[in-house]
């Protein structure tokens, strides 16, 4: 009687050390898919932060470079009439700071939660391929 139970014992030990097994391999195969998500979330993250930083860099003057020849002058429309004097002193752009950069940021980043599908539209035309759809 005693060599029936060690047999059984045996035999749900090696079943347990299968099952254990075969978690391991599923476990192994699933944290591959998460790091494959994570690494396309952190390149659609850096494609979103390149965006950003354009626009933003886009209102700065940009260099612009000379031509090989001489542009025709195109006509000229009238100028619109000019203001009348009367404050001189214009206010001058104060520099931005950390605090405005990361709350225009944090806006942007609303945005793009609230609507990812023109999120992701944007990404794709600035890429040149049409946008996926979920």
């Amino acid at each position: 009687m005693n060599l029936y139970y060690l047999t059984i014992a045996v035999i749900v030990l090696a079943l347990a050390q299968v099952l254990t097994i075969l978690l391991i391999i599923v476990r192994d195969r699933e944290i591959k898919q998460v790091r494959e998500l994570i690494t396309e979330e952190r390149i659609h993250i850096a494609e979103l932060r390149a965006w950003i930083s354009g626009r933003m860099q886009s209102g700065q003057s940009r260099r612009i470079k000379k031509p090989d020849r001489e542009p025709v002058p195109e006509p000229r429309l009238k100028e619109p009439p000019k203001r009348p004097p009367g404050n001189t002193q214009q206010a001058t752009p104060e520099a931005e700071t950390e605090e405005d950069a990361s709350k225009r940021m944090t806006k942007v980043i609303r945005w793009f939660k609230e609507d990812v599908d023109k999120a992701r539209e944007v990404v794709a035309a600035r890429q040149g391929k049409p946008p996926e759809k979920m």
